[in-house]
C-alpha cells in the first residue's frame, strides 16, 4: 500500500497542490485506485472525477451510481457523461472497442479544461496489451514502444501516472485498503482483441517465459528512443525540403532521400499537420508513386483527410478535395472579413507594400464575391487586357486553385483578383495612405488540429 502510494507521488511530483486535475473514473479497479490514492495523500487540493457511461452494459447505470458513491465518500467533485456507441457503430459489431474508445475520447477533449490534467489509470499490464495489438498489425517503432505517458488532450493535457507499474501492485493495493470497484462482464470475452491478449496470450506466455514484462518494457524504451531518433532525423529532411508555408515541400530536396528515408520525413510531416497517422501501407504505396524525375502535375494519394500532389517542384498535402458552392456573396467592405463557405475567407489588409496590388477603397462600395465562369477578362494599370486564364498560368497559380479562386466584382465588373491584381480603373494612386488589398487565406493544414494519439 505504501509502495503504490509512493510511486503516484513519484509519478505526480511535477504537478503543484493547486494543480487542475481530473482522473478518468470507469468504477473499475485501476481508476478507482487512481483516485483512492491521490485523495489519500491529501497533497491536491483540486481533484475532480469524469465517468463516462458507454450505455453498453445491463448495469452502466449501476456502475455509474457506484462511481457517484465513491466520489461522494471521498467528497471529489463527479461529471457523469453518457454517450450512443452503439449509433455510432452502425452494424458493424466488429468494431465496437475502437468506437467505445473514440466515443469515449470524444467526451473526454470536449470536457477538459483549459490548463487541466486529465488522468488516466493505464498500468504496465495495459501496455504490454497494447504492444502485443500493435505488433500483431505491423506497427512501427512508435507503436510498439506502447502508450505515450501523455500528450495533449483538448484544451489541456493528458498523464497516466501509473504506466510503470503492474496490474498486480494495483490489486494489492486495492484490497489492503477494502476499495470496492465494479467488474465489467464485457472483460471475460475473449472474441474482444484486448480482452484476448489479456485472459488468453499473456497469461500463456508467462508460463514459459515469466520475466517477459521486464524484457517487454526494456523493448519498449529502446522503441521509444529509436523513435525519436527517427522523428529527429524527419526534422532534419524535412527542414531541407521547407518552404514557407508547412503544407508545401520542395520536391527536390526529397528527391535525395532514400525510399526509407523518404518514408520517415512524410510520416512525421503528415503528422505535424494534425493528421492521423497513415500506416506503413499507404505510406509505402506514396514512396512508390513518387518519381523522382515527375516534374508534372500527380495526384500521388487521396485518403480520407488529406490529398498529396506534386506540382512544379514541389509537394503539396492538401485537404480533400470538396464540391465549392460557388454562390454570389455580396460583402460590405466595411467588414474587414468576408468567410467563403467551404474555401476559407478574404480579408482587407495594408497595401504600403504592395502598389500593384492597391485598391482605392472609395470606389470599392457593395462589392460582390464570385467565382469563375470562363471568359473573365482584366486589364491592370499599364498593361494590355488579358484572359483571367492567362493571367492565373502566369502567375503560377496552382491548377486546383484557379477554380476556387475568389474573384470580386464591382458594378459587374471585374476588379480584383487576390494574388495577381487589381483592374486598372479601380486601382488606387501611389500617395493614396487609405489604399488596401485582399488577401485570400486558403483552407489548409498550416493550423493543425489537436493531437491524435492513444
Amino acid at each position: 500500500m505504501t509502495s503504490l502510494l509512493k510511486s503516484i507521488n513519484q509519478s505526480m511530483h511535477e504537478f503543484a497542490s493547486d494543480a487542475p486535475l481530473c482522473v478518468a473514473l470507469s468504477g473499475g479497479m485501476d481508476s478507482v485506485v487512481l483516485l483512492h490514492g491521490l485523495v489519500l495523500q491529501k497533497r491536491f487540493s483540486s481533484i475532480r472525477a469524469l465517468h463516462i457511461n458507454h450505455q453498453l452494459s445491463d448495469n452502466a447505470d449501476s456502475w455509474q451510481r457506484h462511481c457517484e458513491t465513491l466520489c461522494a465518500s471521498l467528497d471529489v467533485p463527479l461529471t457523469s457523461i453518457s454517450v450512443d456507441v452503439l449509433s455510432e457503430l452502425g452494424h458493424n459489431l466488429e468494431g465496437l472497442e475502437s468506437t467505445a474508445r473514440n466515443c469515449r475520447y470524444q467526451a473526454f477533449e470536449k470536457d477538459i479544461a483549459a490548463g487541466e490534467t486529465f488522468l488516466l489509470a493505464h498500468h504496465a499490464d495495459d501496455q504490454y496489451e497494447t504492444m502485443l495489438l500493435r505488433l500483431m498489425r505491423g506497427a512501427g517503432p512508435s507503436g510498439l514502444s506502447g502508450i505515450p505517458a501523455r500528450r495533449g488532450l483538448g484544451l489541456g493535457r493528458l498523464y497516466r501516472p501509473l504506466l510503470a507499474l503492474p496490474r498486480q501492485a494495483l490489486l494489492d493495493y486495492a484490497k489492503a485498503s477494502q476499495l470496492s470497484w465494479v467488474e465489467d462482464e464485457s472483460n471475460r470475452d475473449s472474441r474482444f482483441d484486448r480482452n484476448f491478449c489479456r485472459n488468453e496470450v499473456l497469461p500463456l506466455l508467462a508460463t514459459r517465459w515469466p520475466s517477459y514484462r521486464s524484457c517487454w518494457a526494456k523493448s519498449s524504451q529502446l522503441l521509444g528512443e529509436a523513435d525519436e531518433l527517427m522523428q529527429a532525423l524527419a526534422e532534419l529532411d524535412i527542414a531541407d525540403a521547407a518552404t514557407k508555408e508547412s503544407s508545401i515541400l520542395n520536391l527536390g530536396a526529397l528527391q535525395l532521400l532514400s525510399r526509407s528515408r523518404l518514408r520517415n520525413a512524410i510520416r512525421h510531416w503528415l503528422l505535424s499537420l494534425g493528421l492521423d497517422d497513415v500506416g506503413w501501407r499507404k505510406l509505402n504505396a506514396i514512396v512508390v508513386a513518387f518519381d523522382a524525375t515527375e516534374q508534372k502535375t500527380r495526384t500521388l494519394v487521396q485518403a480520407n483527410d488529406f490529398r498529396l500532389i506534386v506540382y512544379a517542384g514541389k509537394l503539396y498535402a492538401l485537404p480533400p478535395a470538396q464540391a465549392l458552392i460557388k454562390q454570389s456573396l455580396p460583402w460590405q467592405l466595411d467588414t474587414q472579413e468576408c468567410v467563403l463557405p467551404g474555401n476559407g475567407c478574404l480579408r482587407l489588409i495594408s497595401s504600403v507594400s504592395m502598389p500593384t496590388m492597391s485598391i482605392d477603397r472609395s470606389r470599392m462600395e457593395d462589392a460582390q464575391i464570385r467565382y469563375r465562369q470562363g471568359g473573365e477578362e482584366l486589364k491592370m494599370p499599364g498593361r494590355p487586357t488579358k484572359s483571367l486564364k492567362k493571367l492565373l498560368q502566369e502567375a503560377g497559380i496552382e491548377p486546383w486553385l484557379r477554380e476556387q479562386l475568389p474573384l470580386i466584382y464591382i458594378a459587374e465588373q471585374l476588379a480584383f483578383v487576390p494574388g495577381i491584381g487589381v483592374a486598372e480603373n479601380y486601382s488606387a494612386s501611389p500617395s493614396d495612405e487609405s489604399a488596401f488589398t485582399v488577401e485570400w487565406v486558403q483552407q489548409n493544414f498550416n493550423c493543425p488540429s489537436n493531437e491524435k494519439s492513444n
